[in-house]
């Protein structure tokens, strides 16, 4: 509760469909790619550095120096998709606050291009190849889709084929 009155005494930036903070680096949401520098306040907030910290030391992400914050209302969701690859590293951590929501992930096919779509967007990067050479045995992928419950207070780390050969959304309900 303390930590999402800190984030809440912060501004937001609403120029999307959702209220949005950065810290370190800013996603520009239009080129989708990082925004100019000093668009976002160069150091992470002191209300984070507890969960970045305790985020470091699982080993997974050490070198954290980037933030966003996004709120969510009940009900509002996010398109599939593969965050920037040209924009972010390998590894992205969420920490969920407040309440619990279902995240669904999906190995999409490969188009015909041989590129691997990603909603209104293409990456350049095909999923890895399987120990066959091919993308399923077939030459194909099956559109694979797990949902994952993420409990309020949890920590969900996003990196190498979950990080860039499966999309990820939210569901939007009513």
């Amino acid at each position: 509760e303390e930590l999402l009155q800190a984030v809440d005494s912060q501004s937001w930036d609403t120029r999307i469909k959702r209220r949005v903070q950065h810290y370190g680096h800013a996603f520009d949401y239009a080129k989708l790619k990082i925004a100019e520098p000093g668009s976002a306040p160069e150091e992470l907030p002191d209300f984070c550095r507890g969960v970045v910290g305790r985020i470091a030391a699982t080993g997974f992400m050490p070198d954290m120096d980037q933030l966003t914050v996004n709120e969510y209302e009940p009900g509002v969701g996010i398109a599939f998709h593969v965050d920037a690859h040209s924009a972010f590293e390998d590894g992205i951590a969420a920490v969920t606050l407040g309440s619990g929501i279902v995240m669904e992930f999906r190995r999409p096919q490969l188009d015909s291009g041989g590129k691997v779509s990603m909603g209104r967007h293409h990456r350049l990067a095909p999923p890895p190849p399987s120990q066959d050479g091919g993308y399923g045995g077939s030459g194909e992928s099956a559109v694979v889709s797990k949902n994952v419950w993420l409990p309020p207070r949890s920590l969900l780390v996003i990196r190498g084929e979950a990080r860039y050969a499966w999309q990820h959304g939210i569901a939007w309900r009513k």
